[in-house]
């Protein structure tokens, strides 16, 4: 069934395609679509990485959650790390990788010289040794780094407003947005950089007054201000790509042309078989496999209710997805009597 799914997503994207080129399919504007008119609705998030890879192998942009979070991914180890060192500025591991992270981009030779000439990495000291080669640099970048403390320890705000004005004093006094400029998909993670940066202010203001919990680590922060960042829309919708998301994920959003695949995955959907939990005072459970195993009294019936519920759940999520629709609704329906076992069907609403 993986093989229907992937020869789904593909003849997706290749019927899409066809859609952009042909220029036939007009929007009530007049307008042929677009691929940025367009939005691939999954399931589940492994559908939607299925079709990222669709999209790559027939030449289609396409901007997606995940690979909203993808793009942090490099930026974000190094920002932790310059967090880590102005949260515990005489922790030398953390200022070592900070020195050797893209913010600042000292190479392993240059950090061994330093140590070898007596170099401490403790900027708050500023120790760096005069007959060094590179000590004006070692100078600039421990003088950057108290200026970022600073920047998180100015006023009353909470822990994570203050790596809110971090990180704009980051973006603005080291080469990361430069090196990003210059790079293919720079843009798009420039912006959501940016959107990062408004969304640890947005935290801070949230939580003021958490700045002294020992609790609130970089990681803490970074991870709640990422989750903010891939539940925002603004980026899929700026994007020239057809938008891959969850259903859940595009509550509240329209687009002209959707594409509700995964219609077969219900089918093939099986119950766990273990615990399962259902009333506010009552747990049943089944061990075992369905022939020879056990169950207790009330499993049945629990069993029962919560099929009934997943029913109701799977209407919910389909009703969400069609009324994503502004215009044209694809429904991609498999078939096994070709080799391409794919055919869609568009409806006008």
């Amino acid at each position: 069934m993986e093989t229907v799914r992937i020869r789904e997503s593909r003849a997706t994207a290749i019927f899409l395609r066809r859609l952009v080129e042909e220029r036939k399919l007009k929007k009530q504007d007049g307008k042929p679509l677009a691929y940025q008119d367009m939005a691939v609705l999954c399931r589940t998030n492994q559908s939607v990485l299925r079709f990222e890879a669709a999209f790559s192998d027939v030449g289609i942009t396409c901007e997606s959650v995940d690979k909203q979070r993808r793009r942090l991914e490099y930026e974000v180890a190094d920002i932790k790390a310059c967090l880590r060192a102005i949260m515990r500025p005489v922790d030398e591991t953390s200022v070592f990788a900070t020195l050797r992270s893209s913010l600042f981009g000292f190479s392993d030779a240059h950090l061994f010289e330093f140590r070898a000439a007596g170099g401490v990495f403790d900027y708050l000291s500023n120790s760096v040794p005069t007959h060094l080669k590179n000590s004006d640099l070692f100078s600039a970048a421990f003088a950057l780094l108290r200026s970022l403390r600073r920047s998180w320890l100015s006023g009353n705000m909470s822990g994570a407003a203050g790596f809110g004005a971090v990180l704009d004093e980051v973006y603005t006094n080291t080469p990361l947005l430069p090196i990003l400029a210059s790079q293919k998909d720079g843009p798009g993670r420039i912006q959501t950089l940016m959107i990062l940066k408004e969304a640890l202010v947005k935290l801070g203001l949230e939580y003021k007054g958490l700045l002294d919990f020992p609790v609130l680590s970089p990681e803490l922060i970074l991870e709640a201000a990422i989750d903010e960042v891939a539940s925002n829309p603004t980026p899929l919708k700026q994007s020239p790509g057809v938008r891959l998301s969850t259903i859940h994920r595009a509550k509240g959003l329209e687009y002209p042309l959707v594409v509700v695949p995964d219609l077969s995955a219900k089918m093939l959907r099986s119950r766990p078989i273990g615990l399962l939990q259902r009333g506010e005072s009552r747990l049943d459970l089944r061990v075992g496999s369905s022939k020879a195993g056990c169950s207790t009294v009330g499993w049945p019936i629990a069993e029962a209710h919560a099929r009934r519920n997943d029913a109701a759940e799977e209407k919910r999520l389909h009703y969400v997805a069609v009324t994503r629709a502004k215009e044209f609704l694809v429904f991609p329906v498999s078939t096994a009597s070709t080799e391409r076992q794919e055919s869609n069907t568009v409806l006008s609403r």
